[in-house]
């Protein structure tokens, strides 16, 4: 069985984490809210969403929500980060605070994992370069790993609105998939493809070209 982790439970990642977990990919939900992760747990969602009710309900048994970002290390081998990027208007660009704060812990506990590969995929809306100037360079700091070889990055944006998330995940106009290296892509792939049921096409591109193209 395939497993996934899914860091964010905010009104995209929620719904994200049971589009996958419908198709029987045991995926493992973190939040650093205790509250949102003891209600799930306890099956109780935290906001509406369409469709998002039933879905959970039926795809309830390869969903597991926790705290811990030692699970997503020791228990997936991909994990997606689906956080709030506010945006900043007097910049012009959007905060990365929570993406920095989520790449932190888990790459703490890969730092002490054994494991020799590790994906991660950046969902959040980010600026052009983020990946490049922002994400590597803490992976590599944090994790003491180089891109490409104790890690992967991919950048698949979600091209999704309020009230069709769950339709949207599942028939996109288009996947985008910025990848580090074909192997970081397959990879991505392997788990994307699943919770498509149309037709859309798959672009896949640079991490810089695919953070352009959102």
């Amino acid at each position: 069985m395939k497993k996934l982790s899914l860091i964010g439970l905010g009104k995209l990642g929620l719904p994200l984490a049971a589009v996958f977990a419908s198709k029987e990919i045991y995926t493992i939900g973190i939040d650093v809210d205790s509250s949102k992760v003891d209600g799930l747990n306890d099956s109780r969602l935290p906001f509406h969403e369409t469709g998002l009710e039933d879905l959970f309900s039926t795809s309830r048994s390869h969903l597991h929500f926790t705290e811990n970002f030692k699970d997503a290390v020791n228990e997936t081998d991909v994990s997606v980060i689906l956080v709030n990027t506010p945006s900043d208007k007097e910049n012009k660009s959007f905060s990365n605070a929570y993406i920095k704060s989520s790449l932190t812990s888990l790459c703490a506990e890969l730092k002490n994992s054994s494991k020799g590969y590790h994906l991660i995929v950046i969902s959040s809306t980010v600026m052009p370069s983020t990946c490049a100037n922002v994400v590597v360079p803490l992976i590599e700091e944090v994790s003491g790993r180089k891109l490409n070889e104790g890690f992967g990055l991919c950048y698949i944006p979600d091209l999704v609105a309020l009230g069709s998330i769950i339709k949207d995940f599942k028939n996109p106009d288009l996947l985008i998939v910025g990848e580090s290296s074909k192997r970081a892509g397959d990879i991505a792939l392997e788990y994307y493809s699943q919770i498509i049921e149309n037709d859309a096409p798959i672009h896949r591109m640079s991490v810089i070209d695919a953070e352009i193209t959102k």
